[in-house]
């Protein structure tokens, strides 16, 4: 939905009366509540499908160099 429409549906809930604004409520709630099934079941991908394309992570070696890398450049002034 577009911004523009988006403008133009709260401007209009604006005119509404407090019984009339309680009704679409009360209907957005249940047009709301029927959404997630449809969605979750036709988007839900482990997070390992949704990463398959990054390809491999770093190796176990390449974390220890990286952390040997940071800890050698870190100011230990304070450690006693």
């Amino acid at each position: 939905m577009s911004e523009a429409i988006l403008e133009q549906v709260k401007q209009l809930a604006a005119r509404l009366s407090r019984a009339e604004r309680a009704r679409l409520v009360e209907w957005l709630g249940t047009t709301v509540d029927d959404r997630p099934a449809a969605i979750g079941s036709a988007t839900s991908r482990s997070l390992y499908g949704v990463c398959a394309d990054l390809g491999p992570g770093p190796t176990d070696a390449d974390i220890d160099e990286a952390r040997r890398e940071l800890w050698a450049a870190f100011p230990r002034e304070d450690i006693a």
